[in-house]
């Protein structure tokens, strides 16, 4: 509770001046510029500060048992560079699964047990300014703190979607779940911070004060409160059901009859609703950009939204990480990403799938706002 009261604090403090610093197009291109030049310094920093620096690191104990010393570290850079050094890191059994990551395995080494646990790898250099959870999509919900600061840095990645795709004067919705699911209130942060407003949240889930969801109420009705105590125009949450995608559709075919069509970010599924509802009621949504995300965008689900005239896109996010790859606007699939290696470092190395090998992704974050500190982390997914 006291560690709960202390957070809302913290964040109550800080909310107005991230609300008040607004970012331009110059701000964005030189904050990514120089986060990119930095990139191993950044890197070589959070390794001697996040590990070396934190006796209960489970990645210092991985290290020390791989026999691998901080100067060992500035050394593999310096020949290899980055990718190179964590390529020879990971050969070295320097590596983490996202099973061990999210808790559910202990690391087992010839020689060493790490137990299990949730927490161990929260990012010790991050200011905490609140708390939120994954979807629970791919299993279940991932705790993680979440720091301004990043979503400050990620509203630079947001300026090139927005130009990419000429959204600045488009209506731009969300239908996402409330707190404590986090997606929802990032994209209003983001969004805020280049003075450009959500115009509406709708919201598959409503508000209970039961168990520990009272701080997630608090923490939603703070932001708007704050948000609009400063003269910006946050929306309040609408509770729009999963399966009564009813209302979301009016609100796209209102704006398409104003003759500017919507962009609205949503889940895949969700998305494929609105489509047929607007569809099954001969209702004209066509135009509408959907910013889609928490599961794979298929090509069945891709072409129900087509079908309607829409079209779709997608970020590629990880709980831990949040934003991995932003949309290319001139790609050659639905689903063709930038991998964001300003903030990311990926590595790709080989599992089994079955019967098929797959050159799976590694991760390593470089930036010390990231929710989970990660080195050499195996996502589980796999691209080219």
């Amino acid at each position: 509770m006291l560690s709960d009261v202390a957070t809302l604090f913290r964040y109550t403090g800080s909310l107005p001046g991230y609300l008040r610093k607004r970012m331009g197009a110059a701000d964005a291109e030189a904050l990514l510029r120089s986060s990119l030049a930095d990139r191993e310094s950044n890197f070589l920093r959070i390794v001697e500060r996040g590990i070396y620096d934190q006796p209960s690191s489970p990645y210092r104990a991985l290290l020390q048992w791989a026999g691998v010393e901080l100067g060992d570290v500035h050394a593999l850079v310096a020949k290899e560079g980055l990718e190179g050094a964590l390529g020879a890191l990971y050969d070295a059994d320097v590596r983490v699964s996202i099973d061990e990551v999210k808790g559910r395995r202990a690391i087992e080494r010839p020689g060493l047990h790490i137990p299990a646990s949730k927490s161990a790898f929260d990012n010790p250099l991050l200011k905490a300014h609140y708390e939120a959870r994954s979807s629970g999509s791919r299993g279940p919900r991932t705790r993680v703190m979440i720091d301004l600061s990043l979503l400050e840095h990620e509203a630079a990645y947001v300026h090139q979607y927005l130009d990419a795709y000429d959204l600045w004067k488009r209506p731009y919705a969300v239908w996402r779940p409330i707190p404590p699911t986090a997606a929802a209130v990032k994209w209003l942060m983001r969004l805020e911070k280049l003075g450009k407003p959500l115009d509406r949240w709708f919201s598959h889930t409503t508000y209970t004060m039961r168990e520990e969801q009272w701080k997630f109420a608090l923490f939603t009705f703070i932001t708007i409160g704050a948000g609009r105590a400063l003269g910006r125009r946050f929306p309040f949450p609408q509770h729009v059901p999963g399966d009564s995608p009813g209302p979301v559709t009016d609100w796209l075919v209102e704006v398409k009859a104003r003759g500017n069509a919507a962009t609205l970010d949503t889940m895949v599924s969700s998305a494929v609703r609105v489509c047929m509802n607007a569809t099954e009621r001969g209702l004209d949504i066509s135009g509408t950009l959907f910013r889609v995300g928490g599961e794979p965008l298929t090509d069945a689900k891709a072409g129900i939204i087509e079908s309607a005239g829409c079209r779709v896109i997608c970020f590629y996010s990880i709980t831990e990480m949040s934003f991995v790859g932003s949309p290319c606007a001139d790609g050659d699939g639905r689903d063709d990403v930038h991998l964001l290696t300003d903030k990311i470092a990926a590595i790709e190395r080989p599992v089994n799938i079955g019967a098929t090998s797959v050159d799976a992704l590694v991760y390593t974050t470089l930036l010390p706002s990231s929710p989970k500190l990660m080195l050499n982390v195996e996502s589980g997914d796999f691209a080219e």
